[in-house]
């Protein structure tokens, strides 16, 4: 009985082993993967360009080619330069269109990288854990910055972004140690979850066109004095404000009412000091009420 149940118990992690190995020997065969001995890649369905999906050895610096085998190169994969620790430099052409999820994740000694205008979309967690990374120059016409694209970036000063984005995932700067500014485009309405979160270094952001704020935004910001909100905002999250301990003034466009008018979660100003909201000339303390 006892031996029937021992085969039982094998059965079934030899079997998740099985399949794993059959599927891996399936997608080594459909991908087809090929190198110029730097860079590996990767043709696309449609057979009409390439992508960026590794890299043959890790090294300082890589320039990807706009071409490969008389195709176009037009999109760096998921991960192709994951953990690439001794990476300083990678040179990326005009005619790029997108940057998959992780594609830098863990390069810690990249120090700078230039996005070319070409880039349409990138993917989450782009540069998280750079720690190295100082300077970045992002594409005029992107849209979206995706969840934990500059997570732990701790050496980033700052950043500018596109007039064109939109939309910043959460904990996009979390853990960006020493990120002291951020201006937010008009086009950006929601402030995400944890977006700068642990920038303890934080003491400038400027969002004209926020209407919401979600929890934890602003967690662990140790150097944000104050703060600047537009009278558009409609909603606030739980802990917003989580110990930033020196915030003393939240500088509100619009009047009392509108300020009281604002959804709060009711955790919204929890594990803060008493700082004061000025309205228009009307300063009310953080409960809202008239000082």
């Amino acid at each position: 009985m006892k031996g029937k149940q021992l085969k039982k118990l094998l059965f079934i992690p030899l079997t998740a082993i099985a399949v794993c190995a059959f599927v891996a020997t399936l997608s080594a065969c459909d991908e087809k993967p090929v190198s110029d001995g730097s860079l590996k890649y990767e043709l696309n369905s449609d057979g009409t360009a390439y992508t960026v999906t590794g890299v043959e050895k890790e090294e300082e610096s890589f320039v990807i080619p706009a071409e490969y085998e008389g195709k176009p190169v037009t999109a760096i994969g998921d991960g192709a330069f994951w953990c690439c620790t001794p990476l300083k430099n990678v040179t990326v052409p005009d005619g790029i269109a997108s940057v998959g999820s992780n594609a830098f994740w863990g390069c810690t000694s990249l120090e700078q990288i230039t996005l070319p205008d070409s880039i349409q979309s990138t993917g989450k967690a782009l540069f998280s854990g750079c720690t190295a990374l100082t300077e970045i120059n992002l594409p005029n016409g992107l849209t979206a910055i995706g969840k934990e694209t500059f997570y732990g970036c701790t050496s980033l000063e700052s950043v500018a972004l596109p007039s064109t984005v939109v939309t910043v995932g959460e904990k996009a700067f979390a853990n960006c140690s020493s990120l002291t500014g951020v201006t937010l485009p008009d086009g950006v309405k929601t402030v995400a979850n944890e977006t700068f979160s642990g920038c303890a270094a934080l003491s400038c952001v400027s969002m004209n066109g926020i209407t919401a704020i979600q929890e934890y935004a602003f967690k662990n910001c140790t150097s944000l004095e104050s703060v600047t909100l537009p009278k558009s905002v409609q909603s606030m999250g739980a802990a917003v404000f989580f110990k930033c301990n020196k915030l003393a003034t939240v500088n509100f466009g619009g009047t009392a009412d509108e300020w009281n008018a604002v959804t709060k979660d009711r955790f919204w100003n929890t594990e803060t000091k008493n700082f004061t909201v000025n309205c228009s000339g009307i300063v009310l303390d953080k409960n809202g009420n008239r000082i």
